[in-house]
């Protein structure tokens, strides 16, 4: 589900009227006023763009998950806004589809048979911030630093190696097939930095430069201005307050209307009253059931978010041996109303068919979404001889995302499993202890979400059994007669896009059939700004584009 609502000023416009309004000299030497709607968007689009004064200010509000300003060492969704508007990767997404990574520092690459070996032509004329070019070298250290720092982000480069075989060519490999690279290599956390200055200020892309690397704090405490070639270089970095942006005046791309941006903390509740009284001009955590207070004066964009809310049946019989039972995870399966779920979770979410997202590839289509059957609920529930047995619901019940809380979500579910007969419990704690317990696969039943860490199934495949995710729903490899796992790792290795998707389906459908999971919902993220920023875009990789905000006058 999408939901868009926009209401723009044509400023040309605005200001004619305005002058009309307060009289003038010579009534003879004023312009006619545009007598139609139409003719009144004629004169709006003649007179071009809005030039943004070199004062002007972007005030945006983000409720913050910033840990580091260390592009290596991040992968928090404030980060990556931060972050893509400051440094530039290799491929990109520059508009919200998703589907195929996109020219960006390299301006085109190849890849080998067995897609162990891509091989990157860096575009050339590309500066840094500070006026030094980037070429092959900055990329080979960049992605070598990503992988030898071991910090958070590292994983989804693990058993990648970059190498500079000439100034402005790089070879990236992988120690085995791995079609994902491209839209790996599109997450901030891949950022090209200029090699010299980072190392200058204590990076390191050794071996040992988990060990040895000491620049976080020249990121974190300074901004690193002239470490990136983005749109923007940072002035100023606090995780708790704000982040300042100014425009970068060497960026090789189109220029960016905003000569800064202030990214600033605050919580939903707060943002609504700022983007309201002008206080800020973009809010980005508005919840999708608070919009309806939003006045008709702001712009208010809804979509669905690359994040996936599901439940999962613990598959362990030492755990519990009644939501261990197939016929039990078929009566969850076909007990939960997902048309109150998304009801209850606001504007722009949409039910989630499965557990990819449904802009990613291989994701599964509308008609094979799941739809409520109470009878066959009910039948499933009685063969599984739970009876009256409480069952726990584990989830988290201090944390949220995309405007959502779990308690609400839990308690819809409770309910909904109550008409099938279910006894559900619900086992909300602090997120410390409830993830513990998640991680450790000692939940009967869970309520948790998924976010797309790059957007390729790939990242999903830690629902299969024995997986991340398959563990701690307690469901081990050797639990897996179908082959559901050995179908996802297939999947992966398939260089064709439309033929790794068609796999992806079917690894889906599987999961669907035979998994312990049952996706609810797709959050929305919703942007709500004032009409002086246009070009307002939901990204589902980078929640908003900075750089291509652009300035109403």
């Amino acid at each position: 589900m999408r939901f868009r609502r926009t209401r723009m000023v044509a400023p040309v416009l605005a200001v004619a009227l305005l002058a009309a309004a307060c009289g003038g000299g010579d009534e003879a030497a004023e312009p006619e006023a545009p007598t139609t709607e139409e003719s009144a968007d004629d004169t709006a689009e003649d007179a071009g763009p809005v030039e943004a004064p070199a004062d002007a200010t972007l005030v945006v509000d983000r409720n913050f998950d910033l840990v580091t300003n260390d592009p290596h060492r991040q992968f928090e969704a404030t980060g990556t806004i931060v972050h893509h508007a400051v440094y530039d990767t290799l491929l990109a997404f520059p508009t919200p589809d998703i589907t195929q990574p996109q020219p960006n520092v390299a301006e085109s690459f190849t890849v080998n048979d067995d897609a162990t070996e891509f091989t990157f032509t860096i575009r050339q004329g590309i500066l840094f911030q500070d006026g030094t070019p980037l070429t092959a070298a900055d990329v080979e250290y960049s992605i070598n630093r990503l992988v030898n720092l071991k910090a958070r982000p590292a994983f989804i480069v693990a058993g990648f190696s970059a190498e500079a075989t000439g100034e402005y060519e790089v070879v990236v490999r992988t120690e085995k097939s791995n079609p994902a690279v491209p839209f790996i290599l599109t997450n901030s956390s891949a950022a090209i930095v200029n090699s010299a200055l980072v190392s200058a200020n204590g990076g390191s892309a050794a071996a040992d430069a988990d060990a040895t690397d000491t620049a976080q704090e020249w990121f974190d405490t300074t901004g690193a201005a002239g470490s990136g070639s983005g749109a923007y270089y940072v002035e100023s970095f606090d995780v708790e307050t704000e982040v300042v942006l100014v425009r970068n005046e060497n960026y090789w791309g189109e220029r960016p209307d905003w000569p800064r941006i202030v990214l600033r903390n605050a919580l939903p509740s707060v943002q609504a009253l700022n983007v309201q009284s002008g206080d800020s001009q973009l809010a980005l955590d508005i919840p999708g059931d608070n919009l309806s207070t939003i006045p008709d004066t702001l712009q208010i964009v809804s979509e669905p978010a690359t994040v996936t809310f599901f439940i999962f049946s613990n598959q362990n019989p030492e755990i519990s041996e009644f939501t261990s039972n197939p016929d039990f995870v078929e009566a969850v399966r076909y007990g939960i109303d997902y048309d109150s779920i998304v009801e209850l979770a606001g504007a722009g979410v949409r039910q989630a068919c499965g557990l990819l997202p449904n802009m990613l590839l291989g994701a599964l289509p509308d008609d094979a979404c799941v739809t409520r059957d109470l009878d066959r609920a009910r039948a499933a529930f009685e063969a599984s001889g739970v009876g009256d047995t409480e069952i726990l619901l584990g989830f988290p019940s201090d944390f949220g995302a995309n405007g959502l809380t779990f308690t609400p979500l839990a308690e819809r579910v409770q309910a909904n499993l109550a008409e099938v007969g279910i006894n559900v419990v619900l086992d909300g704690k602090p997120i410390a202890t409830s993830l513990q317990e998640y991680r450790d696969g000692t939940q009967p039943m869970g309520l948790w979400l998924w976010n797309a860490g790059y957007p390729e199934p790939s990242y999903y495949l830690a629902f299969s059994p024995g997986a991340t995710v398959g563990l701690r729903a307690g469901w081990p490899a050797e639990s897996d007669p179908a082959g559901i796992a050995a179908a996802g790792t297939a999947a992966s290795t398939i260089v064709d896009d439309a033929a790794r998707g068609a796999a992806y389906t079917d690894w889906e459908r599987q999961l669907q059939a035979d998994g312990p999971y049952v996706p609810l919902i797709q959050p929305s993220t919703s942007l709500v700004a004032q009409p002086i920023v246009t070009d307002l875009e939901f990204h589902p990789t980078y929640i908003v584009d900075l750089g291509r905000l652009g300035y109403g006058g």
